[in-house]
């Protein structure tokens, strides 16, 4: 049974609350068309209420030899295709868009931009569950345009949108300090980090304070040894899959661990793939042990580091990755792991890829990255610090995100208010038609 309206409130199509329209590319063969000064905008760029730059500009020419055209400020543009669907943003100043949007200038007559960006942004969801297709889902037009949204008079959508830019303006602001906070627990874990790898963590430990300088611009405690990673661990390659054969979902008793799931100083086990038995076969000296630390040595998280857990013992690794194994002195695999995820090596690792041309972290130069080395005793020490102030971040970190969904679940909870009509009260004198 369909809810009663809002007293005042009217149904209305989509269609009929403005003239509606869809954006285009200019040809990529003429450079000279993204060389103007008319906002030409894309999916990705609705991010925020309004838009008033874009990465890029086209020129007149452009529109007129293109399907782009140029809607007028107060227009709404509503992503259509792929993995931003739903997402909308009003132009705060006349401008063109991709294909991938839908535009509507609401008749501001009888309705309020703000309101209807509003609206739609409370339909997401909804717009989201009509999308249609398989790797790149999209939302037809003419679908979206069929859909029928409850609206109160002119006079009731400027009150209402008022009282929502008060009240999102505070969920905003404490989303804001919750991105502060969450930053902030980053930058205590690499400090912590920083501080494991070069002694001061364990000062009180040692029972010392006295440092020695290095070539490489940071100190290490008077005691420590300074060596090369090639002195204390083998560092050995993965290796890619045999020609012809492919990945499977089916669990078989090989796991093959790829690039994407070295991260946060373990290996991420969601969407694990396996090698068959007779792929396996074929790299079979290729594997990792539990204890092994890993290093990745290509594309865009090159340097990620950490540890490989007892539920991949004995997993295959992907070529985009070295281990560090066989340990030759008395080493604890966290720390190995601490020291590579530590800035200091961080920094070492970019600058050792900006000066090569292919952009790629040779075995051989991870060999030679230095290598602090502290008595296993104080290795110890160094490892059980680092757990308990992580286990303390892992705390603080979970009751942000906890917090940062609450947020969330408020902005959805006071737009739904909104559009039932209990957000503001509605005077008598506003109770007219549109």
């Amino acid at each position: 049974m369909t809810e009663p309206l809002p007293n005042g409130w009217k149904l209305f199509k989509l269609e009929q609350l403005g003239a509606w329209g869809t954006g285009g590319t200019p040809t990529r063969k003429r450079p000279d068309f993204f060389q103007g000064s008319i906002p030409w905008i894309k999916t990705g760029e609705l991010v925020h209420k309004y838009i008033y730059d874009t990465s890029e500009k086209i020129t007149e020419d452009a529109v007129k030899n293109s399907n782009a055209k140029i809607f007028p400020a107060n227009s709404i543009a509503i992503a259509m295709y792929g993995a931003t669907i739903g997402k909308v943003s009003i132009l705060a100043v006349p401008a063109s868009t991709n294909q991938a949007c839908a535009v509507l200038t609401p008749d501001q007559r009888f309705f309020s931009p703000e309101f209807v960006y509003y609206l739609l942004c409370n339909a997401k969801n909804s717009l989201i569950n009509l999308a249609k297709g398989g790797a790149q889902p999209n939302i037809s037009q003419t679908i979206v345009k069929g859909i029928s949204v409850a609206i109160p008079p002119l006079l009731e959508q400027k009150r209402i949108v008022a009282r929502l830019d008060r009240l999102l303006a505070r969920v905003d602001s404490c989303r804001a300090h919750l991105d502060r906070a969450a930053t902030a627990i980053k930058r205590f874990r690499q400090s912590v980090l920083n501080a494991a790898v070069t002694g001061q963590l364990s000062e009180y430990f040692r029972k010392s304070s006295e440092y020695d300088n290095v070539e490489l611009g940071w100190q290490i405690p008077d005691g420590w040894q300074l060596l090369s990673v090639e002195d204390v661990v083998d560092v050995k390659g993965g290796k890619r899959l045999p020609n012809g054969e492919k990945l499977i979902s089916e669990v078989t008793k090989y796991p093959y661990i790829r690039a994407g799931q070295l991260k946060n100083g373990s290996v991420n086990t969601e969407g694990q793939l396996y090698l068959t038995e007779e792929a396996h076969s074929q790299i079979s000296n290729y594997t990792v042990s539990s204890g092994d630390v890993y290093i990745t040595i290509v594309g865009a998280c090159i340097g990620d580091a950490g540890i490989i857990p007892d539920i991949y013992n004995g997993a295959n690794l992907t070529e985009n990755a070295a281990k560090l194994c066989n340990f030759k002195k008395p080493l604890k695999s966290e720390f190995l792991s601490y020291w590579l995820r530590s800035q200091y090596l961080q920094d070492t690792i970019q600058q050792e890829i900006k000066s090569g041309a292919q952009g790629k972290l040779a075995l051989k130069r991870i060999r030679s990255l230095p290598m602090p080395m502290p008595s296993l005793n104080e290795q110890n020490e160094i490892v059980q610090k680092v757990c308990s102030l992580f286990a303390f971040s892992d705390q603080i970190e979970s009751k942000l995100t906890a917090a940062r969904q609450r947020a969330d679940n408020l902005t959805a909870s006071i737009l739904a208010k909104a559009f039932r009509g209990e957000l503001v009260a509605t005077p008598i004198s506003d109770s007219g038609g549109n």
